[in-house]
């Protein structure tokens, strides 16, 4: 059964928002998503 009082426009929102980092973690890789310069040693 569904809870729909936490259906709320910011819950939604911060639902978004994370999957959002989710699939840019898995599109980019854990290696990169930590390691933004590109700069090895």
């Amino acid at each position: 059964m569904v809870d729909w009082t936490i259906l709320s426009p910011t819950f939604l929102t911060a639902t978004v928002e994370w999957a959002e980092a989710v699939v840019t973690v898995l599109t980019v890789g854990p290696s990169h998503a930590t390691d933004e310069s590109g700069v090895e040693g």
